[in-house]
């Protein structure tokens, strides 16, 4: 099924298995997290409605947006796109301003899943919602 279909039935995107498959791939992490007892020095509104928001709005609304309007955005490396890649790894760098380069990294990941589906349903909401259950785990 190419990206075309999908997109053409954006409100299906709570029953995509693969939408399921990103709810479980932060679980490691969190675990990890979890064990090293690290805690965001931030509140939980900022963590989970806030800094979602905000972040998919600038970097998948507007930054990938912007990418994949372009001819250089479009090329793609099997499901994830050239201004998937340059914006995942832009979120990464504005993370790290403030972080650790490993918390860069560790970023990146979840940036790529978030301009996925961004792109898969032509909709911030699945991007933003997964932003906010990621950043769920920070609170453990």
């Amino acid at each position: 099924m190419s990206t075309h279909q999908i997109a053409a039935k954006p409100l299906c995107w709570w029953m995509d298995t693969q939408f399921g498959l990103a709810l479980l791939l932060p679980l490691p992490a969190w675990l990890i997290l979890s064990a090293l007892g690290s805690r965001p020095a931030t509140s939980w509104w900022m963590l989970l409605l806030v800094a979602p928001l905000v972040e998919e709005f600038a970097f998948r609304g507007t930054l990938q947006g912007a990418l994949l309007r372009t001819t250089v955005g479009k090329i793609q490396y099997g499901a994830i796109s050239l201004a998937n890649l340059i914006t995942a790894a832009l979120f990464g760098g504005a993370h790290a301003i403030h972080h650790s380069a490993a918390f860069d990294l560790l970023t990146f990941f979840p940036g790529l899943v978030f301009g996925y589906f961004r792109e898969r349903y032509s909709l911030l909401l699945p991007a933003i919602l997964l932003h906010s259950y990621y950043n769920l785990g920070l609170l453990w």
